[in-house]
């Protein structure tokens, strides 16, 4: 699958947020702030984790270590 430019996710069903690519450039809003969506979380509700470059970017241990975290969220672990 070949990566976009940046989704709007606000917008998004369920069932299409699920069909986003992991890494995938998104915003919140059209000129949002840019982030990575890094997958839904499974739960009773919908879950969307998305790691903002602003955040990642003054993430204390790096923003590989920043993005590692949100992933293992995402999955579960």
């Amino acid at each position: 699958m070949k990566y976009t430019k940046p989704i709007n996710i606000q917008g998004l069903g369920t069932r299409a947020l699920r069909r986003v690519q992991v890494g995938q450039w998104v915003t919140a809003g059209e000129g949002g702030p840019l982030g990575r969506y890094l997958g839904c979380k499974k739960s009773r509700t919908l879950i969307v984790v998305v790691g903002w470059h602003e955040n990642a970017k003054r993430y204390p241990e790096g923003p590989t270590a920043y993005w590692q975290t949100l992933r293992d969220y995402a999955l579960g672990e």
